[in-house]
């Protein structure tokens, strides 16, 4: 009987600095080594991860640490080929671009002792480059990865309230009986969909799991200077409205529906404190795009 009872899957399309770092910390995880595994599934066409992920297996050789390829370019499929290979009851999901502590792992899988949990997230925290940039408040965290509903475990259970992609796990059958993870969504090249986990959240919740959000399993996202610039945001903001124009209504909902199924998607920046003037330009993108989503539907990848 195998052992494993969780498999961290972490999804690259380069070798980057970073991504060494994660893998070096996974392996210096205060849990017992037989009991996870790694899984570094390489989403470039050319396998440019492949030399990164057999040095970690020298430098860790108590570690499982495995080596996956999905040569179709889209995060969504990477991550599904990750939940295919994965051996443990429970996948994790980390960014490339996070950093952890050692007592990581112990944390996030302790939201799963209860059978009824389906998901669970992490706390995130912003490391940026320098300075944190003026603009940067609790009104606009929830349009970037910065995850925190405080210090202590909650259910999600607001409308649109959801673990964040840099730092999620769910159960391995939840996650198969949703039906994976949409290939019409995630990062694609140029195109930088994301609402992944958004959707997935959704079914997740639709078969009779709940979600949990798990603090003390925090980690670091490392912010880029090109995502310190205000443009960067609204960016964002325009397409996360229009993939949730996507997701709230690819099912086929009714007309009728429609003006109830709004709201849920921009619940997903009305759970924080405090507004300022980029908060309400932020809002304005986010609702031009969800406009754009009705009329266009997703921007071709």
């Amino acid at each position: 009987m195998d052992s494993v009872k969780i498999s961290v899957i972490l999804c690259t399309r380069a070798a980057s600095a970073h991504l060494e770092a994660l893998i070096y910390s996974l392996a210096e995880q205060d849990f017992p080594a037989q009991e996870y595994e790694i899984l570094i599934v390489d989403n470039s066409p050319d396998g440019a991860a492949r030399g990164l992920a057999g040095k970690a297996v020298q430098a860790a050789p108590d570690r499982k640490i495995r080596y996956v390829h999905e040569p179709v370019p889209g995060k969504t499929r990477a991550l599904n080929a990750g939940v295919k290979s994965a051996q443990g009851g429970i996948v994790a999901f980390l960014d490339d671009d996070v950093s952890l502590d050692s007592g990581w792992l112990a944390a996030m899988i302790q939201a799963f002792d209860d059978p009824e949990t389906g998901g669970a997230g992490g706390k995130i925290t912003p490391q940026w480059p320098g300075k944190a940039p003026g603009w940067f408040t609790p009104a606009v965290a929830g349009f970037t990865p910065v995850h925190d509903f405080g210090d202590k475990p909650l259910a999600y259970d607001a409308a649109g309230a959801c673990p964040v992609g840099a730092n999620m796990a769910f159960r391995k059958l939840a996650v198969e009986q949703a039906g994976l993870f949409d290939v019409n969504l995630g990062h694609c090249g140029a195109a930088k969909l994301g609402g992944e986990e958004w959707d997935l959240c959704r079914r997740v919740r639709r078969i009779g799991y709940k979600l949990m959000y798990q603090p003390q399993a925090g980690v670091k996202h490392h912010f880029t200077s090109e995502e310190a610039l205000k443009s960067h945001w609204r960016g964002r903001a325009f397409t996360q409205g229009r993939v949730a124009a996507y997701i709230l209504f690819k099912d086929d909902a009714p007309l009728l529906n429609r003006a109830k199924a709004e709201p849920e998607g921009t619940a997903l920046h009305k759970n924080q404190p405090g507004k300022n003037l980029f908060y309400f330009q932020l809002k304005a993108a986010f609702a031009a795009g969800f406009a754009c989503g009705l009329v266009f539907g997703l921007p071709n990848k």
